[in-house]
């Protein structure tokens, strides 16, 4: 870095001039929208969603008994809250029902 002081001076403005490009690049990507593109790689979300689909398609085609028992395994774990959920209704209704002395309750209704 030995020269005039024009040349250091010319070095430092360019410099500079980087420095203020590199932030402005990274105040860019810094907005919501600039992350959003540097998570999915593109800026139409749509776009993205549709090549998900597509990448999953694929995969499970590709995986088709391992995916079925996924498929399955989230199936049952469905059916057994929705089981849950009614047997605990269920039991609130008999219990309203006993607290409450209705000859109903007693017949498990």
């Amino acid at each position: 870095m030995t020269g005039s002081p024009e040349e250091m001076e010319h070095e430092v403005e360019a410099t500079r001039a980087r420095l203020d490009r590199t932030l402005d690049t990274l105040q860019a990507r810094l907005t919501l929208s600039g992350l959003a593109e540097d998570l999915i790689g593109t800026q139409a979300p749509a776009q993205a969603a549709g090549v998900t689909a597509r990448r999953l398609l694929q995969t499970i085609r590709e995986n088709g008994v391992p995916a079925a028992l996924i498929g399955a395994g989230l199936g049952y774990l469905l059916y057994d809250a929705v089981r849950q959920e009614a047997e605990r209704r269920r039991l609130r209704v008999v219990r309203a029902g006993s607290a409450s002395g209705t000859p109903e309750a007693g017949r498990g209704a």
